[in-house]
């Protein structure tokens, strides 16, 4: 294709499809429904991520008071049975007033197994209960993974052995086993 037959080609084009090529193109406002609608999609994926994330992504704070469970059973305290603080009379054993961040870890601790859903008591014996069963090691809460898992990093891969009384019980890395009871519904 030479020069001269481009420019030949284009004499031959008509001058109103030239003129309706330049004139700009006019959008047609979104209707009143179309933004209701638009609105109505954004507030449903909104509600979507919120509740993903509520329901998957574990609890990292310390707080005693971020606890679903305990609030929502009426208690006065964070967990019935008494206060956390080794030092107020509470149940958490010497060892574990040793060390001035072991309570903080075990009252915000969830273990969740087939049978259902049980919360650390702050409680650490240094030896468990004769006729105890092993169970398998802690896995991380993340979708899709196998029984037990926790909520509480510190525990990933920890041992959980299951006592006569129906009491849970993890091995802690430094030593002891912290006690879990079932979570009342």
């Amino acid at each position: 294709m030479t020069a001269e037959y481009l420019l030949e080609a284009m004499g031959l084009i008509d001058d109103d499809l030239i003129r309706e090529a330049e004139a700009p193109v006019r959008r047609r406002p979104a209707s009143v429904w179309q933004k209701q609608w638009g609105a109505l999609a954004a507030c449903l994926a909104l509600v979507a991520a919120l509740g993903y994330g509520a329901t998957h992504l574990p609890v990292t704070s310390g707080n005693s008071n971020s606890a679903a469970p305990a609030a929502s059973a009426g208690a006065s305290e964070p967990y019935p049975g008494g206060s956390w603080d080794a030092a107020s009379g509470g149940s958490a054993s010497s060892a574990s007033a040793a060390e001035p961040g072991a309570a903080d870890i075990t009252r915000s601790a969830s273990i969740f197994t087939a049978g259902g859903e049980y919360r650390l008591t702050g409680e650490v014996r240094d030896d468990l209960p004769e006729d105890a069963q092993a169970l398998e090691a802690l896995s991380g809460l993340y979708p899709d993974t196998p029984y037990p898992a926790t909520d509480a990093e510190e525990y990933v891969g920890c041992a959980l052995f299951e006592g006569p009384d129906g009491r849970l019980y993890v091995q802690l890395p430094d030593g002891g086993y912290a006690v879990a009871e079932a979570v009342q519904p």
